[in-house]
């Protein structure tokens, strides 16, 4: 119950950084591709708490719950923590945005890649992205392009863990 309440905190805390407009991080990477953006420790300032829908934690998804289908105008959130993205299976709308947090104890990437178990940065439909190293604590976003083909599936896994990590899947929808 302690572990909870610690993540909670962490949780909401790192919630109301990113509603604040703080961009700070140790991480100042970042890597702009044809089929999007990925902002890698940095969140968007212009974003706010109304950017999620139905309330503050509409975003996140508690662990083995499946985050389902979300507008392309509502945030997203993948979370990391004890080596597994929370939700593991997520569906987005073309042009959606997906904030990923990484409540761990070691840094972390979201990285797309081919094909499931490449292990290799890759791109499905031209949709490609790379988080690059996100810190403890840390965050990054990944854009999904607006013209994204939907129907598409991209496989990820952490680049720095590669199969130590369970790998995870974005659907187009």
């Amino acid at each position: 119950m302690a572990k909870q309440t610690v993540t909670s905190a962490l949780w909401v805390a790192s919630f109301l950084l990113v509603a604040c407009g703080n961009t700070s991080n140790n991480n100042d990477a970042g890597t702009t591709t044809d089929a999007g953006t990925v902002d890698a420790g940095t969140t968007d300032a212009g974003m706010d708490a109304g950017t999620t829908d139905g309330g503050m934690d509409a975003g996140m998804a508690d662990a083995g719950m499946d985050a389902g289908t979300m507008d392309a105008g509502t945030m997203m959130t993948i979370t990391i923590q004890n080596f597994m993205y929370t939700p593991q299976h997520l569906t987005v709308a073309p042009g959606a945005m997906i904030m990923v947090m990484n409540m761990d104890t070691t840094a972390h990437t979201v990285t797309s890649e081919a094909a499931m178990d490449d292990f290799t940065p890759g791109a499905v439909n031209g949709i490609m992205f790379d988080t690059v190293s996100i810190a403890v604590n840390g965050t990054a976003t990944i854009s999904i392009p607006a013209n994204a083909q939907t129907g598409t599936v991209v496989p990820f896994f952490c680049s720095i863990h590669t199969s130590a990590m369970p790998q995870g899947d974005i659907t187009i929808q």
